[in-house]
This record gives structure tokens, C-alpha cells and sequence, in this order.
């Protein structure tokens, strides 16, 4: 055996036995398995075996086959693919034996080269840096750590960020911030190669670099199945301590340990308290060798709880227990954990390879922003920057709610938990203001309470009134829709039964309290703002006040079927809403089908921005905040935003017309706007256009096209990309008790594949131009435009294009 085999054996993942397990190799096989790799058996002989055994350890544990080692007793039964390591029995005794001997612990996961599933980045560029953090951000659903160089580099953002742990009171109540667990000793050299790289796949982002202290190479994590978890494994020359900013040292014991090899793990604790919760932390280094061979593993542990200061203990038990599983058992389960979540909502696409890339780095930073923990605030830059404060507006349920809710309900309960147990306060906010039910915050924070300033300062220096938290109402409705999209995908009674009800009620009775009755019969809103922020303070904002109808009539249909039980509002208050739904001026103009999107909109200087310059772009900046407030510039979807999400509540027919006159008007202001435009457009067949709006979504950050990535990514963004493709271009949404599934292909895309979960059940759309593969893991109804209701269980059912329906195929 040559020594480059023991270098390969160092970078094995998984091992494939081909025929009987040989004897020899039982020991080697039981210290694989004990690391956590894993080890496969293909009985019988020849391709297709071997084959079916590295997809299965693709899709259970991310491995491609150049991190497979196959061992083969029968020369030639087998042709391993390209990049797959194959050696006899004999050899890989030695191999595997070798590789123990000189700890196995040390190797470090082959760096990726797919071009769909990672990103890549090489050299420094000062001026892109935090951009590149950004991109690069490892975040666990609990905690976010941006991607910086391991070593220091002045330009770099580090920072690592808490979710649900807040510091501070009012509009200033701001994210609590982590000590960074990831510094090195030495300075990043930058005229020598530098590369980072991140296996979307997995989660792993590898390091390649020169510092002060010489050559390294390196691979990070933030742990998916121990949440809190990070590590770190260095191979060459770099640190051996935890380098820590002002916040680690005020609060804990520095490490202590010197140059040579330790058995003992050196160790910084400390706790960050916030208000009311806070942060305990926990980091052990362990350092092996000396010199250009010094090889460094390092655990960090940080235990959140966003109601009461935790003890450091906490910190430092999750650190036992992550030092119990060892480096390389938690990087097999972050393979199993990454590989299960892509399983369960990886988007697949054939015609476009830089947006199916666009996508799945989109999917990964989504997911990422939410774990597994009771409650979920979501602020719009998720664990990912400071932008917002990690404030929670109406952009997590709107935008990302959803995609949770048909992917991985258990997150979007979560959310909506974190509404649920702030409804005192929201009803609080509604008797002080004089109102009933309850008035959720435009900007929420740690305990409910509006945080969204009163006044900001504008480039000029002078002095901007923020009216936002006191009249942009539509939250409220928001909210309510959030929680009867989650009810729709998951079917979950005891939600819509309890917690659910209770909120449509409270949001109803608001609404019910709020809305105006002039003499003549109708209901106003008046003096309010709507997603269009560029005109404040405006009557009857339609996408508001349609909101507004649909909350209303929404809360009376779950008190009907509840049958009026105690404790219930009784039949006079129900009616009530219903009689006031029903007068709700909404701005629509029945012989043309055309909203006006508020009172007066159509009377304003007819701007069509589109025509002006290219989008996005902040049409208050390019025309002027006065101009703008007095034309029909549109900051981003409003009107639209109606057909997009209560379909139902609009007039039929209505989408064509008001995509023709607002589309052009809206200036994408914000990165919310051009994913519903997707979305809706691909409705309308409008593929050209819609194309272009998915583009400008799913490349937002990594063109950095609103300059402001350095601060963070747009999560709701990715949400809204989401959305634009499985209920837009793919059709597929609630539809009572069934799925309904009305598709949209692009001619320029061959495929597009959607994994979702609905009513419990696993459920895969596969579109073709002329073909419709639905897959479901048990028995699922659903609506097929054109073929009308079907029930898809285990077994595939295939429909084709009959003119312009869908028939099943015999």
C-alpha cells in the first residue's frame, strides 16, 4: 500500500462492502461506525447495486462518491464511479488500520467541487467582505455565525448573533450578540491563496488559507441536530486559543493553555445577560502536535433562553454532551440531519443551472433561520446580520411562514407561537388605544410591545415622522392569514380548534372596532398605510381593507363551526362582522376590474416607473420623497399582493388587468415586491416578465443588488422565491381538504420538481411540459386542473396534457 492510499483512507466518509464482509476488517469497520461512518453492504455483485448504495448515501448522508471508500474482494465484479477510492480487503485493512493509528480524528472532509450545491470563494476583496460573510453564514436555527476568515482579517464582519435573545428596551431592543467563536490565532495574509467554501449540501464550510502563523486548512459547522453546537478542525499551522472580543472576557476565564499537545481541553465560559433572557456560553479547544502539523479541534456551546438569565452550567453541559459525540460523529449527523431537510424540500430545476443553484442557496439560508425550539421570531435578516435589529414585521408570515408550514410544520407552529403568546399584549395595546380585540405591533421584539420608532433622521438631517407602528394595520390580518395557511398545509385541529381560533377572533374583533361607518352604509379605514409605504396615511387601502374582510369573514366561518360553544363571541357579534365584511369599501371598479390601491391613487401624476429606469430601485430616492408621494410610484406590492395571497376574496378575472396597471408602477422598493410579482405573473402566463421578476428575487444578495447584503441577507426574500416557484409557477396550494396542483412551465425550463408535506403526508410534484408525475408517501386528494379530484397514495400517478387539462394517464 502506497502512503497516498492512508492520505485517501484520511478523507473517507463511508465505506461500501461489496460481498461478504471480510474478517479482518471487523475492528477497523467497528472504529468507522463508532466515529459515525457509515458503513454499507451491497451482496451481490456488479453496477447497479453499488449504485443504488451511493444514492442512498446521498440522500441519507450527503456523500459523493469521492468520499466512499469501496472494498472489493471480487476484482472487476464492480466499476466504481469516478472519484470513488476502491481497494481489495487486504489493502484496506492496512489502510483503515494506518488510518487509526494516526487518529482518525485529525482528517478533514473532503472540500466539494459540485457547482450546484456549493459556493465558492476565492481570494480577499476588503471592499466585498461582509458581503461574503453574509453568503457564507452558518447558522443552526438558534444561533448565526457569518463567514468570516478564521484568522483575523480587518474588514471582515464578525459577529455572531443569538435569535429570540433580545438586549435592550423600546425601538433600540437589538439581537444579543454572541462572543465569536471562530477566531484563530494570526492575521490573515492576503497575497497568498485564500478559499472558502460552502457545501450547501451539508452545511460544512470549509477554509483554505495562509495567516501569520502559517498554512492552514480548516472545516467549520454550526450543528443542525445539537443546536447551540459550533466546531471547528483545523489541520497545520493556527491557533490553539479562542481568541475573544470584550463581550467573552468581561464575562468569563480566558484559556490558558500553552504551545504543546494536550489531552485537556482548555475552556472559556461565560454568560450574556439581555432583557429579560440571555446567552450562556461554553468553548474547548484541544490542541494535538506541534509546529507546521498542530492540528486544533474546538467545540463551542451556547445554550439561549429568551425568558430568564441562564446559568452557565447550562452552556457547559451541552458542551459535555457535544465532546461525548466528538467532531466526527457531529459532522455525520449534520450530513443525516441537512440531507433529511433536502429530501424534504429541495427544489429540482433543469433549463436554468445558475437559478437552480440561486435556489438551493436560497433554501439553505431559510432553513437555517429557524431550529427546533418552542417559538420562533423571525426578523427580515434572520441570523444572518444586525439590519432591523432582528425586529419581527409582517415579512415572517407572510413571506416565510409559509414555506415552513409546507415543509417543516413543526417551524411554522413555532412562529406562530411566538405571535400566539404575545396576544395579552397585542390586547393590551387595543384598550389603551380604546379598540377591542387586540392590535399586533408593526415592529415586535422580545415581549410584544411595539419597538418601531416614532422618528428617524433623513439624509438631510431633518427630522422624518415614522407612522408605520400607529397606522401600517395590515399586520394584524397578516397574522390571522398566518395562521390559517399554517392550518391549511398542516391540518392540525387542535391549532384551528384552539390557539388558531382564539386569534382569529381577537384579529376580527380589531377590525370589527377599527373600521368606520359612514351614514351612507359603507366601512372605511381611513388614515392608514399599506404595503406601499411610499404614500402614508391614506383612505382605504385596498389590499388593507380587503385584508381586513377576509380576517373578519374568516373568524365568523371558525365560530360557526365551532357551533357558538361557551366562551365563544354569540351569533349577534358574529353577524355583526359578517354585515360589516360585507360593506367594506375595497376600491374596485366592477366595470373594469381595476382597484384603485387607496382613495385618490388614480388622480395622482401617472407614473409609470418602469419606462424611467431599471428596477429595483427606491423610487423615493430617484424621484424624491415629495414627487413620489404625489405620483403613482408604488413601493411594492399592494394590490397585487391580494391576488396573491386570498385569491378568493378578489373579483374573478381581476388579475390581468391590475397586473397591466400596477406592475410597471411598482418600483421593487422593497425585496419583499418582485416574488409576488413572480409569483402572479406566471399565473397570467406572463412567462417573459415573470422570469425577470424571479430573477431579480433569487439574485437579490448574491448580486448584492440593494447594496445592503453586508448587513445581513433578505430571508423573507428567499421565502418569497419559494413561493414564486411552487405557488406560482407550480400551482401547487390548499384547496380545502385537497391539494390543488395547476401548473405553469416556463418553455425554457424541461423541469421543475416540488417536495411538500400536506395533512402529515409526503407529497412530490414532478412537471414536465407534457407530464405531471404526483408521488405521495399515503393517501392524499388532490385537485389536477383540467382532470378535477384524484387521490395519490404510494403508488406514482402520471397525468398528460390534453389540449389545456391534465388527464390521467392509463
Amino acid at each position: 500500500m502506497t502512503s497516498g492510499h492512508s492520505l485517501h483512507i484520511g478523507r473517507i466518509e463511508a465505506i461500501i462492502i461489496v460481498g461478504e464482509s471480510p474478517g479482518g476488517l471487523d475492528r477497523q469497520l467497528a472504529a468507522m461506525v463508532s466515529q459515525g461512518i457509515p458503513v454499507a453492504h451491497v451482496r451481490r455483485h456488479g453496477g447497479r447495486g453499488l449504485l443504488r448504495a451511493l444514492e442512498v448515501l446521498w440522500r441519507r448522508h450527503s456523500l459523493r462518491p469521492h468520499e466512499v471508500l469501496i472494498v472489493d474482494g471480487c476484482v472487476g465484479s464492480c466499476r466504481p464511479p469516478a472519484g470513488a477510492l476502491r481497494l481489495d480487503p487486504g489493502v484496506a485493512e492496512a489502510a483503515l488500520a494506518a488510518r487509526s493509528r494516526s487518529s482518525a480524528g485529525t482528517g478533514l472532509p473532503a472540500v466539494p467541487d459540485d457547482p450546484d450545491w456549493t459556493l465558492q470563494l476565492d481570494g480577499a476583496d476588503p471592499d466585498q467582505e461582509r458581503v461574503r460573510d453574509s453568503w457564507l453564514t452558518i447558522a443552526d436555527g438558534l444561533v448565526g455565525t457569518v463567514g468570516s476568515p478564521l484568522t483575523w482579517f480587518a474588514p471582515a464582519r464578525r459577529e455572531v448573533v443569538a435569535g429570540n435573545a433580545y438586549v435592550g428596551v423600546g425601538p433600540a431592543t437589538d439581537l444579543l450578540r454572541v462572543p465569536d467563536w471562530t477566531l484563530l490565532d494570526g492575521q490573515l495574509r492576503t497575497d497568498r491563496p485564500i478559499r472558502r467554501v460552502l457545501d450547501l449540501r451539508t452545511g460544512l464550510l470549509h477554509h483554505a488559507a495562509t495567516s501569520s502563523a502559517g498554512r492552514f486548512r480548516a472545516v467549520s459547522l454550526a450543528s443542525r441536530v445539537m443546536p447551540g453546537v459550533g466546531i471547528i478542525r483545523a489541520v497545520g499551522a493556527g491557533a490553539r486559543t479562542l481568541r475573544s472580543g470584550p463581550a467573552a472576557s468581561s464575562h468569563g476565564s480566558g484559556p490558558t493553555s500553552g504551545d504543546t499537545a494536550s489531552k485537556t481541553p482548555d475552556a472559556t465560559t461565560g454568560r450574556l445577560v439581555g432583557t429579560p433572557g440571555g446567552v450562556a456560553f461554553a468553548v474547548a479547544n484541544v490542541v494535538v502536535g506541534s509546529g507546521p502539523g498542530r492540528h486544533l479541534e474546538r467545540i463551542a456551546a451556547i445554550h439561549v433562553d429568551p425568558s430568564r438569565p441562564p446559568a452557565t452550567t447550562k452552556a457547559v453541559d451541552l458542551l459535555g454532551r457535544a465532546r461525548s459525540r466528538g467532531i466526527d460523529g457531529i459532522i455525520a449527523d449534520q450530513r443525516v440531519a441537512w440531507a433529511r431537510r433536502w429530501r424534504e424540500m429541495d427544489i429540482r430545476l433543469e433549463g436554468d443551472a445558475r437559478l437552480q443553484h440561486a435556489i438551493r442557496f436560497s433554501l439553505f439560508h431559510l432553513d437555517a433561520s429557524i431550529g427546533r425550539q418552542r417559538e420562533a421570531p423571525l426578523g427580515p435578516r434572520g441570523l444572518t446580520g444586525p439590519a432591523y435589529r432582528g425586529h419581527v414585521f409582517w415579512d415572517s408570515d407572510i413571506f416565510v411562514l409559509p414555506f415552513f408550514a409546507a415543509t417543516r410544520p413543526a417551524a411554522a407552529r413555532a412562529m406562530l407561537n411566538y405571535r400566539v403568546r404575545r396576544l395579552g399584549a397585542a390586547q393590551e395595546a387595543a384598550r389603551e388605544a380604546g379598540l377591542r380585540g387586540a392590535w399586533f405591533p408593526w415592529e415586535s421584539a422580545a415581549d410584544g410591545r411595539d419597538v418601531t420608532p416614532r422618528w428617524v433622521v433623513g439624509p438631510d438631517g431633518r427630522r422624518i415622522d415614522v407612522w408605520t407602528g400607529l397606522r401600517e394595520l395590515h399586520v394584524i390580518a397578516d397574522i390571522a392569514w398566518a395562521g390559517v395557511w399554517y392550518a391549511a398545509w398542516s391540518g392540525d385541529r387542535a391549532f384551528l380548534d384552539g390557539d388558531g381560533r382564539h386569534l382569529l377572533i381577537e384579529t376580527a374583533r380589531f377590525w370589527a372596532s377599527r373600521l368606520e361607518r359612514d351614514p351612507d352604509g359603507t366601512v372605511h379605514l381611513r388614515g392608514i398605510i399599506g404595503p406601499d409605504e411610499y404614500h402614508e396615511l391614506v383612505d382605504d387601502n385596498a389590499y388593507t381593507n380587503v385584508m381586513a374582510r377576509w380576517n373578519l369573514r374568516a373568524a365568523a366561518d371558525a365560530v360557526e363551526r365551532a357551533g357558538f360553544t361557551f366562551g365563544l363571541p354569540g351569533r349577534a357579534e358574529v353577524a355583526d362582522w359578517r354585515d360589516v365584511a360585507g360593506r367594506i369599501v375595497d376600491g374596485l371598479d366592477p366595470s373594469t376590474c381595476l382597484y384603485e390601491q387607496f382613495a385618490g391613487f388614480h388622480a395622482l401624476e401617472p407614473v409609470r416607473i418602469a419606462d424611467l429606469t431599471a428596477r429595483p430601485v427606491w423610487g423615493d430616492v430617484f424621484l424624491g420623497r415629495e414627487r413620489t408621494e404625489r405620483a403613482q410610484v408604488v413601493k411594492q406590492s399592494d394590490v397585487l399582493m391580494l391576488h396573491h395571497l386570498v385569491p378568493d376574496e378578489v373579483a374573478p378575472g381581476s388579475l390581468g388587468v391590475n397586473l397591466d396597471y400596477y406592475e410597471p408602477r411598482t418600483a421593487h422598493g422593497s425585496s419583499l415586491s418582485p416574488g409576488t410579482h413572480a409569483a402572479l405573473l406566471a399565473r397570467a402566463g406572463r412567462f417573459e416578465a415573470a422570469l425577470d421578476a424571479l430573477e431579480m428575487t433569487a439574485y437579490l444578495d448574491l448580486d448584492d443588488r440593494t447594496r445592503t447584503a453586508e448587513q445581513g441577507l433578505h430571508i423573507p426574500t428567499m421565502g418569497g422565491l419559494w413561493q414564486a416557484l411552487v405557488m406560482g409557477f407550480a400551482g401547487i396550494r390548499p384547496a380545502g381538504d385537497a391539494l390543488a396542483v395547476d401548473p405553469r412551465l416556463p418553455p425554457a425550463w424541461s423541469l421543475l420538481e416540488v417536495p411538500v408535506r400536506f395533512r402529515g403526508r409526503r407529497f412530490r410534484v414532478t412537471l414536465e411540459h407534457d407530464r405531471i408525475t404526483l408521488r405521495s408517501s399515503g393517501p392524499v386528494a388532490v385537485a389536477v386542473a383540467g382532470e378535477g379530484r384524484l387521490t395519490v397514495s404510494r403508488s406514482p400517478v402520471a397525468l398528460v396534457r390534453r389540449g389545456d387539462s391534465w388527464v390521467r394517464r392509463d
